[in-house]
């Protein structure tokens, strides 16, 4: 009685059956080894045969191991050819069961060759196997017939794709919205603000717009015609606070009111070279890093006329020039000596001396013991430079003086840039400060703005304005640090102590103060102008360069009336 064939050996048949049958043939498939025909038993034997074989296979080995049936034998077999020939490519699929191990051992056991099977007590060659088609494991007929677990991909979830698809699409989109939203003001953000003075909630810190309070600002008046008001005699603030973010955004403010209020911009683009000056010293160029370039008006600053005989000599002596129309023979003889230089306006005239003769002095270089390095003056901390003839100049009416520098130290105080006893702009440990005194008497104190936000080791720029005005008396004085205002001063009809300068010139890098230290650095440009550059009016245009608060200085000597203060947002 043979073995009965396991369950196990039936699926793992089923699986390779799979396996084998949709495959199409090729032309190696085709190719079989010729078969072999069976030796036919002689006539009589077939039944003795058949008796012997039908024995042998009733008949248990000796070893004690049960022989399967024939079914069997040939079922493993076939698989064991199978799992010899593809395991390499997927073991996984070819794992025999204990039951096929079994039957295996049996055949091996019996079968007197490897190519040999029994058949009749004769040992006959057996069947080769069927070749097996040539596959790799990366071709996609082989994946596709041997899924396992690296080559199978589970799909993406929908809500992942969509979500992944959203993104795709919508960070562009947002970057793209960032861009016009911080270049460009949002679709319907009001433009105009207007501040209605004396009105209720015109002081309210809550609004994009409004006046913050002053101990120079009146109490809220009401003119006839029903208008409200306020009344300015000092400084006062308008705020702005823009509730979106604003970049490279142009606003105009206007005051209206009565004339004699001034706006005053918290930043201004301050470009030298857009204005005249009349002294510029370029420290830039080493050639001609001591001497000013002079404008024809400042060349006026140099004439001197007299009538004395003894200071016409002095002036020749200094390398001046004649100027006008004279007898230089007469000129000779009154002077006692013989003039070098040649009158300006031609040929001497056969005429008496004039009464006062005018002569143009040279304008003189700066001296001290600074020296140019590297691009620009240097001062070391014991070094100094003065203009000298000028003890009675830059202070007889208005100016502005513009000073570029990178200072080296900063921990002391009174470091100056430039100035002339009466005013000066100093460095200080913590910003920088424009002081201009004594005014009208010696017992007033000095004035100044200061500021803080200078860069040591870095690139500073300042513009200082002072203004007198002694008949509408809103004269006043401020400063620009990079742009920045360090906030406006008024002075009425102030003016500066007239001869408390006494001989004091201009000079560079130390004042003579008791308490001015030298400055250690280097300046790279000091120009003088004798007008107010930076002048002013009620109403002014910036340039908004980031979305902070903006803080925008009013400034009246005088009690004016104030009615509104309009802003508009250009783009």
């Amino acid at each position: 009685m043979g073995v009965p064939i396991s369950r196990g050996i039936r699926r793992r048949c089923a699986t390779i059956k799979t396996l084998i049958m949709p495959r199409k043939p090729t032309n190696t498939d085709t190719q079989r080894t010729p078969r072999t025909r069976r030796a036919t038993p002689a006539p009589g034997e077939h039944g003795a045969q058949t008796a012997r074989t039908t024995r042998a296979a009733r008949t248990p080995k000796s070893d004690g191991v049960e022989a399967p049936s024939r079914k069997a034998r040939a079922t493993a077999s076939r698989a064991h050819d199978l799992y010899h020939s593809d395991t390499a490519h997927a073991p996984h699929v070819y794992a025999r069961s204990a039951s096929a191990q079994h039957a295996d051992q049996w055949s091996e056991a019996h079968a007197p060759d490897a190519h040999t099977e029994t058949h009749g007590g004769a040992a006959v060659p057996r069947r080769p196997p069927t070749p097996s088609r040539p596959s790799t494991p990366d071709s996609p007929a082989y994946i596709a017939e041997h899924p396992s677990e690296e080559t199978t991909e589970t799909p993406a979830p929908r809500w992942l794709a969509r979500t992944l698809t959203l993104l795709a699409y919508g960070i562009p989109l947002a970057f793209l919205a960032y861009v016009l939203y911080i270049n460009y003001l949002p679709f319907g953000y009001e433009r105009t603000f207007t501040i209605d003075v004396g009105a209720e909630g015109d002081t309210d810190s809550r609004k994009a717009f409004y006046l913050q309070p002053s101990p120079d600002l009146s109490a809220p008046k009401v003119a006839p015609d029903g208008t409200t008001y306020r009344e300015l005699n000092g400084i006062a603030y308008a705020v702005f606070k823009p509730p979106v973010v604003l970049r490279d955004a142009e606003i105009t403010v206007t005051v209206e009111g009565d004339e004699g209020v001034s706006i005053i911009p918290p930043v201004i683009d301050f470009d030298p070279d857009e204005h005249e000056w009349d002294y510029v010293w370029d420290f830039t160029k080493q050639e001609t890093a001591f001497t000013p370039q002079v404008s024809e008006r400042a060349l006026a600053d140099w004439l001197r006329c007299s009538t004395s005989t003894e200071e016409i000599a002095k002036w020749l002596d200094q390398g001046g020039t004649i100027i006008g129309d004279f007898d230089l023979q007469a000129l000779e003889m009154t002077l006692g000596t013989s003039t070098d230089s040649t009158p300006e306006a031609g040929s001497a005239i056969a005429s008496p001396a004039p009464s006062e003769i005018c002569v143009q002095l040279p304008v003189p270089d700066l001296v001290g013991n600074a020296f140019w390095f590297d691009g620009g003056m240097y001062f070391d901390g014991n070094s100094r430079l003065e203009m000298p003839g000028t003890a009675d100049m830059f202070e007889d009416g208005p100016f502005t003086v513009y000073v570029e520098w990178v200072p080296e130290e900063s921990s002391n105080n009174f470091q100056q840039l430039v100035g002339r006893y009466s005013w000066e702009i100093y460095q200080n440990s913590n910003g920088t400060e424009f002081r201009i005194g004594r005014l009208n008497d010696d017992n007033r104190s000095f004035l100044s703005t200061k500021s803080t936000n200078f860069y040591n080791n870095s690139n500073n720029t300042l513009v200082a304005v002072y203004f007198p005005n002694t008949i509408q008396k809103n004269g006043f004085f401020d400063s620009y640090l990079n742009g920045n205002s360090t906030g406006r001063t008024p002075i009425g009809d102030s003016v500066f102590l007239e001869g408390y300068s006494a001989e004091r010139v201009l000079s560079l890098g130390k004042g003579d103060h008791g308490s001015a230290n030298f400055f250690k650095g280097k300046i790279y440009n000091v120009r003088i102008s004798q007008e107010e550059l930076i002048s002013k009016k009620n109403n002014i245009s910036l340039l908004v360069v980031d979305h902070q608060a903006l803080e925008m200085l009013l400034m009246s000597n005088q009690a004016k009336k104030i009615e509104s203060i309009n802003l508009e947002l250009i783009n």
